[in-house]
């Protein structure tokens, strides 16, 4: 078992290995996390191999591999670039403004954060974004890599090996875009 942290990214592995003369076993399982550069960009990885390996007889082997993986990929947005683009005059914090809510008909002080001034319909508070929609995005990618062969050999450095294997992955990725005011100052 083996673990190691840093500041932003953490892994462990945990593996496991048997061998005889007939047959050779490997197992893993696996963890990485890394938290990011950005604000609410956590990527998150589960992995699993087993492989095994059967000598049938002198000159005959079968196996299978199996590697899975779940991956929890972090909210996509363009926080970078958008800060860069911002202007410098916006603020990063909220501000309490009286605002009426957009999913009912009560008016009350909400925490906004400040939009911009229109100058190019592209620039936004990049802040204001992320605070409203990092969790309403869901990205989570499966994946499955199985593959079976028998390799058989002929003669003395002449081996015919078959293999046949699949691919297959899966990604759940669902967003929700929700309404919400930003504070104008101008």
């Amino acid at each position: 078992i083996s673990f190691n942290r840093h500041t932003l990214f953490k892994t462990s592995k945990i593996s496991e290995a048997r061998a005889t003369d007939k047959n050779k076993l490997y197992l893993s399982f696996g963890y990485t996390g890394d938290d990011g550069i950005d604000k609410h960009t956590k990527y998150e990885r589960i992995n699993f191999n087993v492989n095994d390996e059967v000598k049938v007889s002198k000159n005959m082997k079968f196996g299978f591999n199996l590697i899975a993986s779940r991956e929890n990929l972090p909210y996509g947005s363009d926080q970078l670039d958008d800060a860069r683009r911002a202007l410098p005059i916006i603020n990063s914090a909220p501000k309490s403004v009286f605002a009426k809510n957009p999913y009912g008909n009560d008016s009350t002080n909400y925490y906004m954060y400040e939009g911009v001034p229109v100058i190019q319909n592209t620039e936004h508070n990049p802040l204001m974004v992320v605070e409203n929609e990092w969790n309403k995005r869901k990205n989570i990618k499966y994946r499955i890599v199985p593959s079976l062969y028998g390799e058989y050999n002929i003669l003395r450095g002449l081996t015919f090996k078959a293999t046949i294997y699949a691919d297959v992955s899966n990604e759940d990725k669902r967003e929700y875009t929700p309404l919400y005011y930003s504070y104008n100052p101008t």
